[in-house]
């Protein structure tokens, strides 16, 4: 588990990407049972739940970004795979929830 303080991050900090990659090398679909969750820690509730081994041959996948605006933090699913640290890191958002 991994556990994100939003209110802890200092005010320069508008964006976070979390993305989720395999460790050993090998690709998601090998690893059965590999999933991804996001969620809330103080009301429990869960904003993504990734099957991993679903994404196929990827090895990195983005799963989603959290922006501070001015009503909160927003959480926008991820939809897409990482390519490098050359890609655009803000990606295309489809979706978003207010955390």
């Amino acid at each position: 588990r991994i556990f994100v303080f939003l209110e802890a991050l200092p005010d320069s900090v508008s964006a976070l990407e979390f993305v989720v990659a395999s460790a050993n090398g090998r690709v998601f679909s090998e690893v059965p049972g590999a999933s991804c969750h996001v969620s809330d820690r103080v009301t429990e509730r869960e904003w993504i739940r990734l099957d991993l081994t679903a994404l196929g041959k990827k090895m990195e996948h983005r799963v989603a970004t959290v922006r501070r605006g001015p009503a909160g933090w927003q959480i926008s699913p991820g939809a897409q795979a990482v390519r490098g640290p050359h890609q655009n890191p803000c990606g295309k958002e489809t979706d978003h929830a207010d955390l």
